[in-house]
């Protein structure tokens, strides 16, 4: 039996969204403990900085492509109160669209210093963690948010409760 396309891209969605909230656990769970340790015993856990701000990159770009699928991005709805539905419809098109053009701009412009950060060996300085390690769950990230921008503009928007707009 075979997955549909976007049955494929949902499990991933999901899958990611995991990932991002463990990173958002792990880094509250880090920073708590770390300044509990840096307080009371004086000894701050080394590599607490380049944890965080690594994991903070994790959380971002794999909660991203979520949000463009069920299009839950922060908006101004002043049109749709005096707009028609058809204008209503239309602008919503667009800002798919537009999404669409900024996220392959963005992909675009990431991949130069993803691969120099492959090809210069830089590491994090208190942990010497390779950067390029950063730059893999921000490429995907932002590559299955191309996708699912693609998948909302051929099929539509795709509710959490499963409904159909």
């Amino acid at each position: 039996m075979r997955s549909s396309p976007g049955c494929l891209l949902e499990r991933l969605l999901k899958i990611m969204a995991v990932f991002s909230t463990l990173a958002l656990i792990v880094m509250m769970l880090v920073t708590v403990a770390d300044v509990s340790m840096a307080n009371f015993l004086h000894r701050p856990i080394v590599g607490t900085f380049d944890l965080v701000a690594t994991l903070l990159v994790f959380a971002v770009f794999l909660g991203v492509p979520i949000t463009f699928r069920r299009e839950a991005n922060i908006v101004v709805d002043v049109v749709d109160h005096f707009a028609s539905g058809k204008t209503v419809a239309k602008f919503q098109l667009a800002s798919r669209i537009l999404s669409l053009l900024f996220l392959l701009i963005l992909l675009y412009n990431m991949l130069g210093p993803a691969l120099d950060a492959y090809r210069y060996g830089e590491k994090k300085p208190e942990l010497g963690l390779p950067l390029f390690v950063i730059w893999i769950p921000i490429l995907i990230g932002i590559a299955v948010a191309v996708w699912s921008v693609v998948a909302t503009l051929l099929h539509g928007r795709a509710q959490s409760d499963g409904a159909s707009k």
